[in-house]
């Protein structure tokens, strides 16, 4: 709040009362993945000499600073694809005020650590690589360096899937004209949240059908690079292997057909865990939540111990209506801004408006 027409960009999926702090502090407009660039840009373009902070997400705040620094090496024609009103000096201007919060963190997307990174640039240096916003930044990295020789893409998960159908549709075309003989293999890195792997999959495989006949096969990977704790060998670690059985029948010798043939799946060993990390033994969360940690609070109901679980309770949100709006009002900011593409007067006043 002491920094001169300061704005604070949060993205959308930060806390209602996070929203309503910042907002009263600082004037604040909320982001999506999709339209943090031109949201951040938009400040610098509208408001001359603005300062822009960006949170509480570290990854895709140190991404952003990282692609804005990206383009300057680009001719300013391209920089204009990013925001009309902007060149390679203008960027690099904006750069010097820019910040943003450098020590959150995001347990999603801390899967993408350095054995991945390092496993995805040993192994698929020839694959597309495509990286969200929120990937930390060795991922991004390489997706980013990937984009300049037109092999990768960064962005938001829409503009992720567009990449690869682009990508597809393009191998599908030269197929037609190449003919039955031919053949053509994609893949693609993905550095997104793993809810983004089915309907890629589905894209892509109902592209694949549609191949007209004679053409050239073309055939698409798609890679979710994980961490090892999120995949079970079968027959061997896994739950058939506990059970003595084979990685294709259970105990009645009824065949899985899901299971022929592989000599991995996803998800960790046993059945649990929730998500791509692994199993609940990985999971930070699942550690606190042990057993005897509910039997301490299931013993404490209804005693003299049971004020110790006050503190735990779920608390108010907000005291005050007004409370709420001022949270509510950094995204109203931003539906404004989808529509007309330039911040809303009411913001902008704020934004030059003396600091207290």
């Amino acid at each position: 709040a002491a920094t001169p027409k300061s704005v604070h960009v949060v993205y959308i999926n930060t806390a209602l009362t996070t929203k309503a702090r910042a907002n009263a502090l600082v004037p604040t407009i909320t982001c999506t993945s999709s339209n943090v660039v031109r949201t951040v840009l938009q400040a610098f373009a509208q408001v001359p000499g603005a300062s822009v902070f960006y949170g509480p997400d570290s990854y895709m705040g140190a991404n952003l600073v990282e692609m804005l620094e990206g383009v300057l090496v680009l001719p300013d024609e391209e920089v204009k694809r990013l925001h009309p009103e902007h060149t390679k000096d203008t960027i690099r201007d904006a750069l010097t005020r820019l910040r943003f919060y450098d020590e959150g963190m995001c347990v999603v997307h801390d899967m993408f650590g350095a054995d991945v990174v390092r496993t995805v640039r040993d192994y698929y240096a020839d694959a597309h690589l495509t990286a969200h916003f929120e990937v930390p930044g060795g991922l991004f990295g390489l997706a980013l360096e990937a984009r300049q020789r037109g092999m990768g893409v960064v962005g938001s998960t829409a503009e992720i899937l567009s990449f690869i159908k682009t990508k597809t549709q393009a191998a599908i075309e030269l197929g037609v004209e190449s003919g039955a003989g031919s053949a053509e293999r994609l893949t693609f890195v993905l550095g997104t949240e793993v809810g983004m792997v089915t309907s890629i999959v589905l894209a892509v495989q109902a592209m694949l059908r549609a191949q007209p006949e004679g053409a050239a096969d073309v055939q698409v990977e798609i890679v979710f690079p994980v961490s090892s704790d999120a995949i079970t060998q079968v027959g061997g670690g896994g739950r058939a292997g506990e059970q003595g059985l084979s990685a294709d029948a259970d105990s009645s010798g009824k065949a899985y057909p899901q299971l022929m043939g592989l000599e991995v799946v996803p998800g960790a060993a046993g059945g649990e865990g929730c998500s791509a990390e692994g199993g609940c033994a990985s999971c930070p969360y699942m550690k606190m939540n042990s057993l005897t940690a509910l039997m301490r609070v299931l013993e404490a109901v209804g005693t003299d111990e049971e004020a110790r679980l006050e503190p735990h309770m779920p608390s108010v949100m907000f005291e005050r209506p007004e409370e709420m709006d001022a949270g509510v009002e950094p995204i109203i900011y931003m539906r404004e801004f989808q529509q007309t593409q330039r911040y809303p007067v009411e913001l902008e006043e704020r934004i030059t408006a003396p600091q207290a």
